[in-house]
């Protein structure tokens, strides 16, 4: 599954949460993968925005699932990240469909004012957002692709969660 969203929309704190209940509460084995973790590796040569940083995360995300595979099976691969560009879900879904795996995409919103509060009280995050500043690229993440289910972000952590398990399959 995917778990996209603006930053400080709270898709780590709900991959983290939605991974402990997977866990604890289904008995489930999960898989976590955060694209900003990879996409942030190749900033040294990028900008955030370039779509070339996304792209490369996709392909090395795709290889790191295909490994996983290899050596471990897992109920449930958690991927969460910006996925700014149709593309980018255009690869998962077709490989998922290649690799018989379901897909589901949740789109995670809240109001500006929320994530500029999170923006700025988070410790968690490792750089902070200049919500003022329109990037030049890609602001294709505030955008639900076609398909995707739209989340509340809004809303207490716990709810976000079973509403997102609601529409898996265990």
């Amino acid at each position: 599954m995917l778990l996209r969203g603006p930053s400080a929309v709270g898709k780590t704190a709900v991959a983290k949460s939605l991974l402990l209940y997977i866990k604890d509460e289904l008995k489930k084995d999960c898989a976590y993968v955060c694209e900003d973790d990879f996409r942030k590796q190749m900033q040294y040569k990028y900008k955030a925005e370039d779509k070339i940083a996304h792209t490369n995360s996709v392909q090395l995300i795709t290889a790191l699932i295909r490994t996983l595979q290899k050596i471990d099976t897992y109920d449930y691969y958690v991927i969460e990240g910006l996925f700014r560009y149709e593309d980018m879900i255009n690869h998962y879904k077709a490989f998922c469909k290649e690799n018989k795996l379901d897909l589901h995409i949740f789109q995670l919103t809240a109001s500006l004012e929320i994530r500029k509060e999170r923006n700025k009280r988070s410790a968690i995050r490792d750089h902070v957002v200049d919500f003022e500043k329109k990037h030049s690229k890609g602001d294709g993440e505030e955008i639900p692709v076609k398909g995707s289910i739209i989340i509340d972000a809004s809303q207490p952590i716990e709810n976000a969660v079973k509403e997102i398990v609601s529409y898996i399959k265990y």
